[in-house]
C-alpha cells in the first residue's frame, strides 16, 4: 500500500507539496510486546524481544521528509479531472507518456535480416518469430491499416503474412533468414482453437528482449499491442521498411 500511495503522490503531487514518512526509533517499531501505536496510549509497559520493559511514553518519533520528483505538470492537460481510481489514472498517464514516445521515435526493420532499430541506436537483434511479429505490426501500420481490435484476429492475419514472407525468400542464399519465416506448428492449432496465449507470449518475449536492450529500445514498449489495441501505435511517416 506505501508502494501505491507514494505512485499516486508522484503522479498527482505539484512542486509545493511534501511527502513525508513517520519514523520510529527502535525497539518501539517492530519489537514490542504489545505494539506500539502512539506515545500516549493506554498501554505503556512494552517487552522488548530480550525482556526488557521500556515505556510507550519514552518513545522517539521522527518526521522525514522523502524525495519525491512531481510529475503532475507532465499530465496537467489528462489530470483536468480527477481520476476516480488509480487504475484510471495510470492509464492516463500512460496514454500521455505514449503519446510523447511517439513524437520524436523512428523504428527502422529489415525485412532481410532479422534486426530493428529505433532512431539511432545500436541495431536490436531479434529472434526469427520476434521479427516476424514486429515486421506483421510495422506493415499493418506503415500500409495505414486500422489497428486490430482483439489478438484473436491477429492470427489469421499474422499466418498469412509469415506465408508471404517465406514465399519471398532467396531460394540460392541459405543464410536468408526468411528460410526459417514460418510460425511453429502450435499457431494452427491455435487459430483453430481460437486461443490466443501463444501470441500473447510472444508479444511479451518480444517486449522483454526491447527492455533489455538499452534505454532506446524500450521506448518502443508501450507502443506494442496491448489489451484491445494490436497494433504498433507509430504513424506512417515514422517507420522505415529496408531490404
Amino acid at each position: 500500500m506505501g508502494a501505491l500511495l507514494y505512485a499516486c503522490m508522484s503522479l498527482l503531487g505539484r512542486e509545493t507539496d511534501r511527502l513525508t514518512h513517520v519514523l520510529i526509533r527502535d525497539p518501539f517499531e517492530t519489537g514490542v510486546s504489545p505494539k506500539f501505536y502512539f506515545n500516549h496510549q493506554p498501554a505503556q509497559k512494552l517487552t522488548t524481544r530480550d525482556d526488557k520493559t521500556v515505556e510507550a511514553k519514552d518513545a522517539q518519533i521522527d518526521l522525514a521528509d522523502m524525495p519525491l520528483v512531481p510529475l503532475r505538470n507532465l499530465f496537467e492537460r489528462d489530470l483536468v479531472k480527477k481520476p476516480s481510481t488509480f487504475t484510471g489514472l495510470v492509464e492516463r498517464c500512460q496514454q500521455a507518456v505514449a503519446e510523447i514516445v511517439r513524437r520524436d521515435l523512428r523504428l527502422t526493420l529489415r525485412r532481410t535480416r532479422p534486426e530493428i532499430q529505433i532512431n539511432s541506436s545500436k541495431p536490436v537483434k531479434l529472434s526469427n518469430l520476434q521479427h516476424l511479429l514486429m515486421l506483421f505490426l510495422a506493415e499493418n501500420a506503415a500500409a495505414g491499416r486500422p489497428p486490430l481490435g482483439k489478438y484473436l484476429d491477429a492470427l489469421q492475419p499474422l499466418k498469412d503474412f509469415t506465408d508471404r514472407l517465406y514465399a519471398e525468400r532467396d531460394r540460392d542464399d541459405f543464410s536468408d533468414w526468411r528460410h526459417n519465416a514460418r510460425l511453429p506448428a502450435d499457431f494452427d492449432s491455435a487459430i483453430k482453437n481460437h486461443d490466443d496465449l501463444k501470441l500473447r507470449k510472444l508479444r511479451d518475449e518480444l517486449k522483454n528482449k526491447l527492455r533489455g536492450s538499452g534505454t532506446e529500445a524500450a521506448r518502443l514498449v508501450p507502443l506494442l499491442p496491448v489489451k484491445g489495441r494490436f497494433s504498433v501505435d507509430l504513424p506512417a511517416s515514422a517507420i522505415r521498411l529496408r531490404d
